[in-house]
């Protein structure tokens, strides 16, 4: 049994597959939009629980007043000043040392190259 299309038909069915595949992709679209929607109602419902969950609490976890609490700040603050201090002040000294270290290696190349331009002409 064969089956024989004429050129309208086939046409016809082939106008009805794109018609159908575009269908298929708005239906798509709007099923995608509305699970995004959905999606970002849940995004915003887990950050308004996490904005709940980090207000501070009527009983904080220490039970220090705010007056004990600003001189442990206030040392906290100092030592970070310090801590700074120190690291800038060691790669200073670092950077002097590898200058230093870098000018020794340079005069010990020069005596070198010296010795054996010296050597060169006891041999010629």
């Amino acid at each position: 049994m064969d089956i024989t299309l004429t050129d309208s038909q086939f046409f016809l069915g082939l106008l009805f597959v794109i018609v159908m595949f575009f269908f298929y992709l708005i239906v798509r679209e709007f099923r995608l939009m509305k699970t995004g929607t959905r999606q970002l109602e849940l995004e915003r419902q887990k950050i308004d629980l996490i904005k709940q969950d980090l207000k501070p609490r009527s009983h904080p976890f220490s039970r220090l007043s705010p007056e004990q609490f600003n001189p442990i700040k206030e040392v906290e603050t100092e030592n970070q000043v310090l801590e700074t201090d120190n690291y800038a002040k060691e790669k200073l000294i670092e950077g002097r040392l590898r200058r230093l270290e870098l000018y020794v290696h340079k005069g010990k190349l020069a005596r070198m190259i010296g010795k054996i331009e010296g050597e060169e002409k006891k041999v010629k």
